[in-house]
């Protein structure tokens, strides 16, 4: 039986690891020592349990209503009876996926120009499931900042994001079990999203007598999908594909998308592009990307009517 092995083991590679483990013999790598560690929101829509079930021990909140601002002014909310996504703990959420699998954590694979350098066997198929690797010098890559918060007044089961029309980019405000998770991402300097977040949180009565816990940030691609890596030599999947909303920076459900629809390739022995544009993520994310260039070039004035229409036209947008 030939090895897949799977270098990264995010939420596309732990995902991936989940679907063929039962399969294939499946051997992983992960250059930190603890999986999941990469800084996000740790947010998903329910909609996932469609790929893949969320088992309750790692839900932190169930999410009932979103929050949608401009420029600080209520644009949109949205409630409902049954939850429309969940806050995870990331962390166990992987070692839930991976459990059952050999994984060489603390692993750094090396790579020539864009391959790995892994020894395999024939026929053995190796996976790039490494965040940006293929992005390093894109234009494409901003920045997200976040203060992991305690004793803030939120509610614990709505999630609210922030657009403004003075940048592309935008604030979050999630819950994470009983603290709140507050950041930034943007096309902006580390400076001037980490000045913007701080004078949010100072202005915000919610976060008056809050103390910070943890500081993190990372940076995420959201250029859309780099068709050209379809056709790279090894699979390639996760937000290394460019599987990543370039609006919300949301990536985990994409990424865990993306690695149903190359087990689905690997299983059936179906392209992976046409697996994966089935469910009409490509697409999206696409989409997305074509809204945030057009958010780049236009005045503060155009960026409002950009955004009121996009979330006018969508009723779950996130």
């Amino acid at each position: 039986m030939p090895m897949i092995h799977i270098v990264g083991v995010g939420p596309a590679g732990a995902s991936l690891a989940y679907y063929l483990k039962d399969e294939f013999k499946v051997r992983g790598y992960e250059i930190r020592k603890s999986p999941g560690a990469k800084p996000c929101a740790w947010a998903v829509p329910r909609s996932l349990e469609k790929y893949i079930k969320i088992p309750e021990e790692v839900i932190l909140n169930k999410i009932y209503g979103q929050k949608i601002y401009l420029n600080n002014k209520l644009l949109s909310e949205n409630y409902q009876r049954l939850p429309q996504g969940y806050i995870l703990n990331k962390p166990s959420f992987i070692k839930w996926l991976l459990d059952g699998v050999d994984v060489k954590l603390g692993k750094s694979i090396k790579f020539k120009g864009q391959e790995p350098e892994l020894r395999t066997r024939d026929g053995d198929i190796t996976v790039i499931a490494t965040g940006s690797i293929f992005h390093n010098e894109s234009k494409w890559k901003f920045l997200t900042y976040q203060y992991i918060l305690k004793d803030a007044k939120i509610e614990d089961d709505i999630i609210e994001i922030r657009f403004y029309t003075d940048f592309v980019g935008y604030i979050w405000v999630f819950p994470r079990g009983n603290k709140a998770d507050v950041g930034i991402g943007g096309f902006l300097s580390h400076d001037e999203l980490k000045a913007r977040l701080d004078s949010f949180i100072k202005n915000d009565e919610r976060f008056r007598y809050t103390k910070i816990e943890r500081k993190e940030g990372a940076h995420i691609y959201a250029g859309g999908i780099k068709e050209e890596l379809y056709n790279f030599k090894y699979p390639v999947i996760g937000e290394a594909l460019g599987a990543v909303y370039p609006l919300t920076g949301e990536g985990i459900r994409p990424s865990i998308i993306s690695s149903h629809a190359l087990f689905r390739s690997i299983k059936y022995g179906k392209p992976f592009k046409e697996e994966f544009e089935k469910t009409g993520v490509p697409q999206q994310i696409n989409f997305q990307k074509q809204l945030v260039e057009a958010l780049l070039k236009a005045p503060p004035h155009l960026r409002e009517v950009f955004i009121r229409e996009y979330f006018k036209s969508s009723k779950n947008p996130l």
